[in-house]
């Protein structure tokens, strides 16, 4: 029996709650011994999520066609809970294809393409929350296209309106917190939660919907294979391992990553319209 959206997506929402109540507890728990970092030992560094390389799993085109042409392009995003004006959202990458690209074969994504960089970012710590300083949640949508004869400016054409709706939809999830909600650790805790899973849940599908009615709308267009998120709310290695254990288990493989902004590398794999390729990523300061 078909299940409806609506009860999918409440089961979900129930399923997803994750609180800085049991943030705070477990945080405490680990970290008793040491307490808490003094407020005035800000973590602030320049961070990246960066795509570095793209191995073809399964080619789109025929030998015959010199194999695949494919770019990668991203919509970056940033935004504090509670902090009215705080969203933005930026276009990255300059449509550059990889050509010739056949089963098999490993390219290299250079630092125009697929590195998005944020610059200034507090990790913050238990002290920080419980004195009202919110993380931030960063991250990006990568998409992976094929090329083909969609032009270049349309695309990005396309890509500007995306990332305008995409500023849009997560400033009315993530900045609406009132004061009273920034003195409550578990309100607060939910309005994360909602955030993480409004972006993975409702706006990158929206966009990515978004992209594909464009290009249906055009005579022999590019074809968007796939799209994934990858998504950091930026607490310090004291709430880290909570967060990525939480978040984690609201972010599938199929839908991206998400956790706390730390070192990490890992694969997303995107898949469609008979291709799929392999992309390898590293989270660092940069």
């Amino acid at each position: 029996m078909k299940t409806s959206r609506t009860s999918r997506t409440s089961r979900t929402s129930r399923a997803r709650r994750l609180t800085l109540a049991s943030l705070a507890a477990a945080s405490l728990a680990a970290g008793l011994a040491v307490g808490p970092s003094p407020a005035h030992a800000a973590d602030t560094l320049n961070w990246k999520i960066d795509a570095n390389t793209l191995r073809v799993v399964d080619q789109q085109e025929r030998n015959i066609t010199h194999g695949d042409e494919v770019y990668v392009v991203s919509v970056s995003f940033r935004s504090t809970p509670g902090k009215v004006g705080s969203t933005s959202t930026s276009v990255v990458g300059d449509m550059g294809k990889m050509n010739d690209l056949y089963t098999g074969d490993t390219r290299a994504i250079g630092d125009s393409k697929g590195k998005v960089t944020f610059n200034n970012v507090t990790r913050r710590g238990f002290t920080d929350i419980l004195g009202g300083n919110n993380p931030e949640i960063i991250g990006s949508m990568t998409f992976v296209f094929e090329d083909d004869f969609t032009t270049d400016n349309a695309i990005r054409n396309i890509l500007d309106d995306v990332a305008a709706e995409t500023k849009t939809q997560l400033a009315g999830v993530i900045e609406p917190l009132t004061l009273a909600d920034l003195l409550d650790t578990e309100a607060l805790g939910d309005k994360l939660t909602d955030a993480v899973t409004a972006i993975t849940d409702e706006v990158t599908p929206g966009v990515f919907g978004k992209i594909k009615l464009f290009l249906g709308s055009i005579g022999d267009p590019d074809d968007l294979i796939s799209q994934k998120v990858n998504v950091f709310v930026a607490v310090d290695d004291s709430l880290a391992t909570v967060v990525d254990q939480k978040l984690g288990a609201v972010v599938t493989p199929a839908t991206g990553v998400a956790g706390a902004l730390r070192n990490r590398g890992y694969t997303q794999r995107f898949s469609g319209d008979d291709a799929t390729y392999d992309v390898t990523y590293n989270v660092a300061p940069n």
